[in-house]
């Protein structure tokens, strides 16, 4: 039974008909219906057909459409379930070429339906990672995540491995899009290890480059080009030279970056030949830029705004407003070095009205800081700070929502771990089951040989010893294994609530000084008092120290009483900065779990080393971490 959606695919090619059948498509097209005629039946020439639009038809929409026309009129013949699924996926795959994810949707869904009534698991997987797919072009990156997610530990459980980092490969690309950057980087490094394994290089490479994007964002300039080297080496192995000259371009503004500027050249420099080579418009235009603002740092003001005029024009007609205001500014900003002063202005203003259009916050941010410095320059200083507000405000509100999701993203880490040690504990208890049964049959049988060969009794009694000690060998293997989990699950468990403490207190002194400056402006000093001194009870409370020392004594068993039987003479509040220093926080953290100033754990830090009487060699920190 055909679906009523192929009405939308019928109503496509009826506006296309009149090209249809110009002499060029009506040769191609009956080629290949008088080729799938040879099948024996009409499910036989419908899988012939769409074949066919897979090997001749690709990057040719209007023989591709004509088809999936032909297939669907012969389909209606068969009714099949099993090829309607077919032509659903085609149909599903016809709009999303065209770019209409919303109508490729439905389609896309049938096939995943009809794989889940089947009970096809992998083909279930597959229909369901194209689903994902969709929600991620979508930009629906929050729900495709959730998704991709879960999926990836499905086929971890039923041991899918190749699909499972389809998923996280998904997974990665929609935390990236998100900036759950440790989220991110732990499914590419997954994926990675993975396609180095099975020495599918080009998918390693790609993992790498994602990963080395994100170090490069986080400023680990180290990291980021040990990354793009192997990169290089790899699509250089495997000749995809597109790939390696958008690398060679990403390695070359890292290097700018870390102002490495004549390995910047290099780099771009290479990656511009190929891009010019082979006409590819836009990464010219990238390359360009880059090499622009590499000669605006290197002071070659000149050469500079050459490069930047040529990009700066195709960025133009293309509307990439990020690079138009980027490079207007570092235009700007020349000719106010080159002490034109009123132009320069101009162009750095000009920027802003594009910014304040088009622009995010974090991109607004450094146009504010370059609209600051430009008052600065002309001397108008109440107009400068006013901006240099602007920026700061946008600054510290950037800060608190990346905090925010880093705490997130542990504990997104957290629960996902501990579903995954919840999954392998479940396969543990069932393997464990399994190998119970089967010893189970061996000792019925070796007990039925005992009855009929009495002459073997101490040959079997032997064998059934061996069996018995390696048994006992593998509970005791699976025993420590175990401990090793849950000493692990634990010390995870401490590590989030001391983030929870420091946390907490650091959002109580921060209401707190608040509400004093309430009370100094005269607002309802008898309530605000209260209030602080509610505050001052929370921060002196117990309580969450009393569970941090539950949590800590279970993951360091003993080590206080090691402390206090070494070192007799230390009072209550040392052995607690000991603990701390134990987790190897710093003195702002350790400062704000205590309520105290860094400046105090510093000194108390410094009365704890004369009292353990260290050596001049040897720090605080070290001895601590080594006990």
């Amino acid at each position: 039974m055909i679906h009523k959606r192929t009405f939308l695919l019928s109503l496509i090619l009826l506006i296309s008909i009149p090209l249809l059948f110009s002499q060029q498509y009506a040769v191609k097209l009956d080629s290949i219906l008088t080729a799938s005629e040879k099948e024996a039946d009409d499910t036989l020439k419908v899988l012939a057909i769409l074949e066919y639009r897979y090997s001749l038809a690709k990057g040719d929409s209007l023989l591709s459409s004509a088809l999936l026309f032909h297939a669907l009129e012969i389909s209606r013949k068969n009714g099949s379930p099993y090829i309607q699924q077919k032509i659903d996926y085609h149909q599903g795959e016809l709009f999303y070429q065209h770019g209409e994810l919303d109508k490729a949707y439905p389609f896309y869904k049938q096939v995943f339906n009809y794989w889940k009534s089947e009970n096809d698991t992998i083909e279930f997987v597959n229909a369901k990672l194209n689903l994902i797919s969709l929600d991620y072009d979508m930009q629906d990156f929050q729900w495709a995540v959730k998704k991709a997610d879960s999926l990836a530990i499905f086929c971890k459980q039923y041991g899918l491995e190749h699909l499972e980092f389809k998923a996280r490969s998904l997974a990665g690309l929609c935390h990236d899009h998100l900036e759950n950057n440790l989220l991110a980087l732990e499914n590419y490094q997954q994926c990675a290890n993975y396609f180095e394994q099975i020495a599918d290089t080009g998918r390693w490479a790609d993992n790498l480059s994602y990963m080395g994007a994100i170090t490069d964002k986080l400023k680990q300039y180290g990291r980021t080009k040990k990354l793009y080297k192997k990169c290089i080496e790899l699509y250089k192995a495997k000749e995809d030279w597109e790939f390696l000259a958008l690398v060679q371009h990403n390695l070359g503004t890292t290097y700018l970056a870390s102002r490495q500027f004549d390995s910047a050249d290099i780099y771009i420099s290479k990656s511009l030949q190929f891009h010019e080579a082979n006409q590819f418009p836009l990464r010219i235009a990238e390359n360009q830029a880059q090499l622009g603002l590499l000669e605006k740092k290197k002071g070659n003001y000149s050469k500079a705004r050459e490069y930047i005029q040529k990009a700066i024009t195709v960025f133009r007609e293309v509307d990439y407003h990020y690079w138009v205001i980027d490079l207007d500014i570092a235009i700007g900003e020349m000719l106010m070095e080159g002490l034109e002063i009123e132009d320069g202005f101009r162009k750095i203003k000009s920027s802003e009205a594009l910014a304040e259009k088009a622009a995010g916050p974090k991109h607004r941010m450094g146009v504010y800081k370059s609209v600051s410095t430009a008052y600065a320059r002309k001397g108008m200083d109440k107009l400068a700070q006013e901006y240099l507000h602007k920026h700061l405000s946008i600054k510290d509100s950037l800060y608190d929502s990346q905090e925010a999701r880093k705490l997130n993203e542990l504990q997104i880490i957290y629960d996902t771990e501990r579903k995954e040690k919840e999954i392998l504990l479940q396969k543990q208890e069932n393997e464990n089951l399994r190998k119970a049964a089967e010893l189970h049959k061996i000792q019925i049988r070796n007990l039925w040989i005992v009855s009929a060969l009495i002459l073997g009794i101490g040959i079997l009694a032997l064998i059934i010893y061996r069996q018995k000690t390696i048994r006992e060998q593998l509970i005791q293997k699976a025993e420590k294994k175990e401990l090793e989990r849950e000493l692990e699950f634990k010390h995870r468990e401490l590590t989030t609530h001391t983030l929870h403490l420091v946390s907490k207190n650091k959002l109580l002194t921060g209401l707190k000084e608040s509400l004093g400056n309430l009370k100094t402006k005269g607002e309802d000093t008898q309530a605000i008092s209260s209030l602080v001194a509610s505050i001052d009870h929370d921060l002196r409370t117990d309580n969450d120290w009393e569970n941090f020392e539950k949590y800590f004594r279970e993951v360091y068993t003993d080590f206080d009483e090691k402390i206090k039987r070494a070192f007799s003479e230390l009072t209550g509040n040392e052995i607690r900065l000991i603990t701390l220093m134990k987790m190897n926080l710093s003195s702002k953290e350790i400062a704000g779990i205590l309520n105290i100033t860094p400046e105090s754990v510093n000194k108390a830090r410094y009365r704890l080393r004369k009292k353990l009487k260290l050596d001049k060699d040897q720090t605080l920190q070290q001895f601590i971490l080594a006990l």
